[in-house]
């Protein structure tokens, strides 16, 4: 489904309810009015996520759709980008900074099943634009492409961390299938942002239950 027909489904009148009332909610999980495997998911940190579960080629996904802290939801670039078309009640809607956009989509679904592929591409994750290159040791490695606005990396940080420089140019993720292996590994550059965006359940979860 497009993001626009996901937040539709999300964010009908019965489930503005239902977040709302439950955004500080201890319960675990939260059961919405849709016909989409989409559930309200308590995070680590005390947040709650609304959360798509998809099945792939590879296996079962998990990806946020919105996140929920107190009166504020905060969503990454694919759905705040659609989200003027929609009718958020409530809440107060939040862009997530670039970095953690950036971060998000180099971890997706979508990233790894181009990293399967073995071959150099150029691919759009969470709208942000991806290069995929083979490295001399076999890996996978992706690098955001957005490098040509030295001002297009947001000073907005909700969660803490310090910015220190623009993600450009340099390698986000390893995808290890060398040898048998089935790694997904950060990189220096990528490890700080992915520790916090992973407790706030913002990177994709999944398995890799077969290779496609």
């Amino acid at each position: 489904m497009k993001p626009i027909e996901l937040l539709k489904e999300v964010f009908n009148i019965t489930n503005n309810d239902i977040l709302w009332k439950n955004r500080n909610s201890s319960t675990d999980i939260i059961a919405l009015d849709t016909d989409e495997n989409i559930r309200f998911k308590l995070n680590s940190q005390g947040g709650r996520n609304i959360e798509l579960m998809t099945f792939s080629q590879v296996g079962v996904s998990y990806r946020t759709i919105a996140l929920v802290e107190n009166n504020e939801i905060y969503l990454p670039k694919e759905f705040y980008e659609a989200s003027n078309q929609i009718n958020i009640r409530w809440f107060t809607k939040k862009e997530l900074s670039e970095e953690h956009n950036i971060i998000i989509g180099a971890f997706s679904l979508k990233s790894l099943i181009y990293s399967m592929q073995g071959q150099d591409a150029d691919y759009s994750s969470n709208n942000i634009d991806f290069e995929m290159v083979k490295a001399f040791d076999g890996t996978m490695q992706n690098f955001t492409k957005i490098n040509e606005n030295p001002f297009s990396i947001s000073s907005m940080n909700i969660l803490g961390l310090s910015n220190d420089g623009s993600l450009n140019g340099k390698p986000l993720v390893s995808f290890d299938f060398t040898n048998g292996n089935s790694g997904v590994n950060p990189t220096r550059t990528s490890h700080s942002f992915l520790v916090e965006l992973v407790k706030k359940r913002l990177v994709e979860i999944y398995t890799i239950e077969q290779m496609p």
